[in-house]
């Protein structure tokens, strides 16, 4: 095995070894997920779908993620599991802006919100809610960012998360130290 070292100069030994196993695990679920589909066991296919979009994901290959993500979002409002939907919302809304598409993942995340609120998940929609607010504000659109960053901190509030409630309020300072830059 060849010894890779990072940009600070640290020995990884497992990096290759990593990505190996990575694209392993990716071809293992591609298959897991063509067989479940075949049985029509769409539970199974959905989950393997899931797995392999944050592998996809998380490897850096977002079109890979975002084809298979949409697979398993088909899938899962196909068979109606909500939960499913809502974090697959959640990495389409990922995958969307790290590829610049900021309407897609827009669209995404409050879809993400709406089915976590409907699923009674509070805990989830406040994150997403400061990812929303954040991004509306690095574009510029400021009363909705502070309305969605507000809205944010209320939410984490209601949790009890004071830690992240002040750092929305952090949040709404910078995104308005942003926008007078710009």
């Amino acid at each position: 095995m060849k010894l890779e070292v990072d940009d600070e100069g640290w020995p990884d030994v497992g990096l290759k070894v990593r990505i190996e196993a990575a694209a392993e695990q990716a071809q293992t679920l591609e298959e897991l997920a063509a067989e479940a589909e075949r049985e029509r066991h769409f539970p199974g296919a959905l989950l393997a779908r899931m797995y392999l979009a944050h592998n996809y994901y998380e490897s850096e290959r977002g079109q890979d993620a975002h084809k298979t993500a949409i697979r398993a979002l088909l899938l899962a409002q196909e068979i109606g599991d909500l939960l499913a939907e809502a974090q697959l919302r959640r990495l389409l809304a990922l995958i969307a802006w790290d590829e610049g598409r900021s309407k897609d993942g827009h669209d995404h995340v409050l879809e993400a919100m709406i089915a976590y609120e409907q699923l009674g998940r509070e805990a989830e929609i406040a994150p997403l809610m400061r990812w929303y607010g954040e991004h509306l504000g690095v574009l510029g659109a400021m009363p909705e960012a502070e309305e969605a960053l507000r809205e944010a901190e209320r939410r984490y509030k209601v949790l009890g998360d004071e830690n992240a409630a002040q750092a929305c309020a952090a949040d709404l300072l910078a995104v308005r130290a942003h926008a007078l830059r710009h």
